[in-house]
């Protein structure tokens, strides 16, 4: 304890394993094992935890069962990477620079294109890895992006075909952005050519 605090007179160990005790009684535990620090933990949790590893493991799960584990556990990580994922604050829409296919990737955290790299196959698979996992972050996170891709499609089919179904058909299965997104979109673009 004095180590941690640089105070020589700190309560020692036993101290506070007692103090501890007194207070708390019966809802902690302090797990004790020799050449290992000490760890305490509420009962509650120990609990819970120990309820959670025996269910993985002890229980006759089948085969499937295991591998939607397994499944589930990687959607997991996978979210929590995208929605860690660092986001421009500078502006609401990319600038038309981030269009292009080669800036395209960093939308697109590690762990997806890991995953997405062993599911597909061939030799150039980089397009495929850019604009599926582009998706991917986009259903993930639908609020908290605004991914170059999808408001590129919908600005280039919005150019060819001035179709706010075609548009907003595509918007409802997750390919490209809303109409009113890409009306906006071209406002504001037209708005800071406008400026420079």
């Amino acid at each position: 304890m004095s180590k941690h605090c640089g105070v020589d007179d700190a309560y020692g160990v036993q101290h506070m394993k007692n103090t501890l005790k007194d207070h708390f009684g019966d809802k902690i535990i302090i797990s004790e094992i020799k050449g290992k620090q000490n760890v305490v933990t509420f009962r509650n949790t120990v609990c819970s935890i120990l309820h959670e590893y025996y269910e993985q493991t002890n229980t006759n799960r089948s085969l499937d069962e295991e591998k939607k584990s397994i499944i589930h556990t990687a959607a997991k990580i996978l979210k929590s990477a995208i929605l860690s994922s660092e986001r421009s604050t500078k502006a609401l829409y990319p600038s038309p620079d981030y269009l292009s296919a080669q800036s395209n990737m960093k939308y697109v955290p590690e762990s997806l294109q890991s995953l997405l790299q062993t599911i597909f196959s061939g030799k150039d698979t980089r397009l495929k890895i850019m604009s599926i996992g582009q998706s991917i972050v986009q259903a993930a996170a639908p609020r908290m992006f605004m991914l170059p891709l999808q408001l590129a499609l919908g600005v280039q089919l919005h150019h060819n075909f001035s179709s706010r179904f075609l548009i907003d058909t595509l918007n409802s299965l997750g390919f490209c952005s809303s109409y009113t997104e890409i009306k906006k979109f071209e406002c504001c673009a037209a708005a800071e050519k406008g400026h420079s």
